[in-house]
Parts: structure tokens; C-alpha cells; sequence
């Protein structure tokens, strides 16, 4: 139990505007390129034997082109990945960003979306094209 003097010295700050998505994401039916699957080491496991959430967004990160523009980053964590499992990635194309699936056989462990933008609100329907840059994926360069 905190102590009446540690809530005393809190302050709360004011809520702040935030541009809600569903709670699932929904993975494209087709189009996704598949690549080598990510094994998962000891050095990727947290206290409760599972692969950390951050290793995840790390695993996603090294497959994006090197010139890519993070402007946003959402993740859904689905079934959990444990030591030894092989992560098999799908990379999608998508308005405004990349989707990665990392899936476990035929089970989706995480879905990571990156590229939109995260600064300025924009319906959870609508992806701007401007707001990224990448060039491997066939999309917009710089």
C-alpha cells in the first residue's frame, strides 16, 4: 500500500489527445512476402520465459530497408514466443506503411505496423503516403 505522503507528492498531468485505434489489426489476405525465419534466443526471453514485447518491434526493425522512416509504430501481441521457437516473418505493403506478421507455424505470435503517422491524428482508415519514405518495397522514395 503507497503511503498517504507518496500520494500527496503526486501530481497528475492532464490527459492527453490521442487518436485511438480498434484493438485488432488486420492483416492483408494476400500480397505479403515471406522471408527466413528468426529463431529465438535466450538473449530475446523476459523473466516469464516468453520473448520480450521490445524484441519483438527489434526483430521488426532489422527487417525494414535501411533508408526507411519510422513516423509510427503500433503493435498487437497475440500468442506468445518462447526459447527456441522460429519466427516466421510476412512483410506487407500497405498506404503509408509496412505491416510485419510474426508467426509461430501457422499461429501469429505479433503483427507490428510501421510508417504511419504518429505526430498528427489520421482517421484509423486512412494511411498517407506522404508521410512515409522508403524506396525497396516499391514505395515512395525521397
Amino acid at each position: 500500500r503507497v503511503d498517504d505522503a507518496t500520494i500527496a507528492s503526486m501530481t497528475l498531468e492532464p490527459q492527453l489527445e490521442m487518436n485511438y485505434k480498434d484493438r485488432r489489426i488486420i492483416l492483408p489476405k494476400e500480397g505479403g512476402e515471406t522471408l527466413e525465419p528468426i529463431r529465438v534466443l535466450r538473449a530475446d526471453i523476459d523473466y516469464n520465459k516468453h520473448l520480450n514485447n521490445a524484441n519483438y518491434i527489434r526483430m521488426a526493425m532489422e527487417l525494414l530497408p535501411e533508408d526507411f522512416e519510422v513516423k509510427g509504430l503500433r503493435v498487437e501481441y497475440r500468442v506468445p514466443a518462447k526459447l527456441g521457437d522460429q519466427l516466421i516473418p510476412t512483410i506487407y505493403q500497405i498506404d503509408g506503411g509496412i505491416i510485419i506478421s510474426l508467426a509461430i507455424g501457422n499461429e501469429v505470435s505479433a503483427v507490428i505496423v510501421i510508417g504511419h503517422p504518429a505526430e498528427s491524428p489520421t482517421p484509423k482508415d486512412k494511411w498517407n503516403l506522404e508521410n512515409v519514405s522508403y524506396n525497396e518495397f516499391g514505395g515512395k522514395a525521397d
